[in-house]
Parts: structure tokens; sequence; C-alpha cells
């Protein structure tokens, strides 16, 4: 499921006092308002892709974009935007600077930013997804328990087992580092300041 990560929206009553401060009547308030919540969503995007990518600058930007989106998009009759977060990794083979060796899952192995994955593979899907991949398990020489609950020995571990694509979820990027949650937030507030001031400006010349 996507995730809620920013909701744009308006003090009513600090929006009220600034109206009245600059003579606007109160039926203008809602596109005025309208207008500035939405320009703040699509810029509020732009924010998540540059802050995420300034922590970890190896991520394509056009890939991080795509993994955000707004619903609903603020009306007149209700004011707020909501900034989604798909729950959709950004795969690890179109992340910058993986390196990598061989296609048997036994000897091959992934690295990227001084972690190692072990018997992390490449390989393409019958759908012709390409991606790096790797078994679910975490020891070779430990019997397992199967999805089906059936209990296998090391010398079954293999091919029977189910894969997992390896790579990077933008939302927990966002929770684990306090630091983009908070720039993010701040950078957003900032611009439905400004925009919210734009559009009453344009509104009274």
């Amino acid at each position: 499921m996507p995730e809620r990560l920013v909701e744009v929206k308006v003090d009513d009553k600090e929006l009220k006092q600034m109206a009245r401060r600059m003579g606007i009547a109160k039926k203008a308030l809602p596109k005025v308002v309208c207008r500035a919540i939405r320009s703040t969503a699509t810029q509020t995007r732009t924010i998540i892709k540059n802050v995420v990518r300034g922590k970890i600058p190896e991520l394509p930007a056009s890939q991080v974009h795509k993994r955000t989106y707004i619903r609903p998009k603020a009306t007149y009759g209700k004011l707020s935007s909501i900034v989604n977060i798909s729950w959709r990794i950004i795969p690890l083979k179109r992340i910058r600077g993986v390196r990598g060796k061989g296609r048997n899952p036994s000897k091959s192995y992934i690295s990227w930013k001084g972690k190692t994955f072990p018997h992390a593979f490449r390989a393409t899907m019958p759908s012709g997804h390409v991606g790096i991949f790797m078994r679910k398990f975490l020891d070779r020489s430990k019997p397992i328990l199967t999805w089906a609950g059936e209990l296998l020995g090391m010398e079954e571990l293999g091919k029977g087992l189910p894969i997992q694509e390896l790579g990077v979820n933008v939302k927990d990027v966002y929770h684990t580092a306090p630091s983009v949650k908070e720039k993010i937030d701040t950078q957003t507030t900032e611009k439905l300041r400004i925009n919210i001031t734009s559009q009453f400006n344009r509104l009274i010349k």
C-alpha cells in the first residue's frame, strides 16, 4: 500500500487574518488557497526528490520522483493535498555504484556503498524484467522453513526457494533519517507561505 508522506494544508484562522489585512473577500479564499496548495504539492515532490538524493546521491532522480504522487488533490471544497509515496523499491540495478560478479548464486556477490550481498545474482524474469535478486534465506548451513512450513535441509536449499529483488525503498529513507523528514517539512511549509502570498498578490492587482 502507498503511504501518506506529506499533507499540504493551511491554518484557517491564520488565513482569514491574512485576508482581512489585505482586504480580500471571504468568498475568494477557497480559490486562492486551492491554487497555492496545488502548486505547493507539486513542488513538494521535487523537494522530496532533492532531499532524498542529498542523503543518497546514487539514487536516480527520475526513479525517486516516480515514487511520489499527489492524491487527493486540493479542491475548493477540500483545501488539502496529500503527497504519497509508493511502496515500490528502486531496483539496485538502477542505482549508481553497484558492483558485482557472477551469475551463479552459489558463487556470485553484489556490493554497494561498502555493503556486500553474498549469493546475490542478476537475473531476467519471464516478464523480461532484469534485476538483482537473492534467495529468501539467511544461512545456507542451517535448515529453514519454507512458506509452506516444510523443513528443508542444506542439501535441498537452492533453486526451489523464492527470491526477492534488492533495492532501496524511498519511504524507508524518509522514516529512518530524521533530517530528511525535517528538511522536507520545513521547505514545504516555506513554499506554501510563498505561494499563498503570491496568489493573494495576484488577486488584489
